[in-house]
């Protein structure tokens, strides 16, 4: 029979290792893991904000849902985690009231996101961009959408919806 220790606040072990503990309790989701507080719906005059999460905005398909029709209704967000750019990046970006190009760490990544208090995030692309599966696993926006980019579930419960053209 195993026996258990009792748990002690005290650590015995030498301060280093502590401070990688930490280190790693913080990379793992320690205490960046607290949920954050989530913009409220969106008021009668107000426009939806809308976040568009890729890798892969340049001559690629999965950016290609911003319309220039989407700026009338929704304020648009476009964080582009990936490193490669076009011409197409800028068209992208034009689209956009505003745009953030990568790559940053993933920390930065969350508290842009968050900053911008979008009330919907799409991800167009989860499994081609290993920091918008990263950025998906985590709650950023009330609603949560994934689209085309591997058109099977994520199995995140942090994804409401997926968008398909049907």
């Amino acid at each position: 029979m195993r026996s258990i220790a009792r748990l002690s606040t005290q650590s015995t072990r030498p301060a280093s290792s502590n401070a990688r503990t930490s280190l790693r309790s913080r990379l793992d989701g320690g205490p960046r893991n607290v949920p954050p507080t989530l913009p409220a719906a969106p008021g009668p005059d107000e426009r939806i904000r809308v976040g568009f999460v890729s890798g892969f905005f340049y001559q690629h398909t999965v950016w290609k849902r911003l319309t220039k029709g989407w700026r009338q209704r929704f304020q648009v967000f476009g964080y582009h985690t990936g490193s490669e750019t076009d011409e197409q990046t800028g068209v992208a970006a034009s689209l956009c009231e505003r745009f953030v190009k990568g790559p940053l760490i993933l920390d930065r990544w969350r508290d842009t996101i968050l900053d911008d208090a979008p009330h919907v995030l799409i991800y167009p692309d989860i499994g081609l961009d290993m920091t918008s599966v990263q950025l998906a696993a985590q709650r950023l926006a009330p609603t949560q959408c994934v689209s085309w980019g591997h058109p099977e579930t994520t199995g995140f419960p942090t994804i409401d919806y997926f968008l398909s053209s049907d």
